[in-house]
């Protein structure tokens, strides 16, 4: 079967065990970033007046993106996408990797959020037009239509001491990092990303509010209105929780915002429980 547009030109698969390519769902990944405009749009973040990379710097992050998937630890292991030299063109070289995340300051990520949401608009527009629309998410056999559902979680990383921001993390005996994530359940996309030193707190308020910010400002604006927002207990936080009921400040009746969370039980709250029922 053979392909005629794009990247695609002359691709042809067969079965006979000749050209083929190692890491073949690489391919797969790196044209779908093609086809929905992700490499295009990470490029027009990227872009630097006057300046005409030789690797578009949108392809070389979503070459980037595209080894790590494939088990890549380090940045010199994009080499693993050489055996796909004869399927998408050559791979950017480690040092046009390394000058590519080295232009990537504050503007570059504010530009990059910008990007990811406005291709994440055009995919969830593609997934509601398919027969089995957007995947809702079901609770009890009952599909909870119209609401989109964010888990976000602190998860310690264990690292070597060289690593910039690595300490003792809030789990005992790990040392490293502690990034803090956003989830989209229904997708199972994540949407939202901060990497912390390992002694940050999994239930900072300040940043448990500013992931879900950044979580939610991924979201098409039509799923912004009715969100559950799922938080263990170590993320739990009085602060957070008031955040969530005053759906991050809008005050548009539209909006509604709900929030799922526990804790441990203890003594304490035993107590509590028993004072009510006197």
């Amino acid at each position: 079967m053979r392909k005629s547009s794009g990247r695609l030109a002359g691709l042809a698969m067969s079965a006979d065990g000749k050209n083929q390519v190692g890491h073949p769902g690489g391919v797969h990944l790196q044209l779908l970033a093609d086809r929905v405009g992700l490499g295009a749009e990470l490029d027009h973040a990227m872009r630097q007046p006057g300046f005409h990379p030789r690797h578009p710097r949108g392809r070389v992050l979503t070459d980037l993106a595209c080894a790590i998937v494939l088990g890549a630890v380090a940045i010199s292991d994009i080499a693993v996408l050489e055996h796909q030299r004869e399927v998408l063109g050559p791979t950017a070289s480690v040092p046009t990797v390394w000058r590519t995340l080295d232009a990537v300051g504050e503007l570059q990520l504010k530009r990059i959020a910008l990007a990811r949401a406005k291709v994440r608009r055009r995919v969830w527009g593609l997934l509601a037009d398919r027969p089995k629309r957007f995947p809702w998410i079901t609770v009890d056999g009952k599909a909870l239509e119209g609401w989109t559902v964010i888990d976000p979680d602190a998860t310690p990383v264990a690292c070597a001491s060289e690593k910039e921001g690595c300490a003792g993390t809030y789990k005992k005996g790990v040392y490293g990092l502690c990034p803090i994530l956003a989830y989209c359940d229904n997708t199972g996309e994540l949407l939202a990303q901060q990497l912390r030193p390992g002694n940050a707190g999994a239930n900072d308020t300040h940043d448990n509010i500013a992931i879900l910010d950044a979580a939610v400002a991924q979201l098409p604006w039509q799923h912004r209105k009715k969100i559950l927002f799922r938080v263990d207990g170590a993320g739990f936080s009085t602060g957070l929780l008031a955040w969530i009921a005053a759906a991050g400040g809008r005050v548009h009746p539209s909006y509604r915002w709900e929030y799922s969370t526990g804790w441990t039980f203890t003594e304490r709250e035993m107590e509590a429980v028993l004072a009510l029922d006197q």
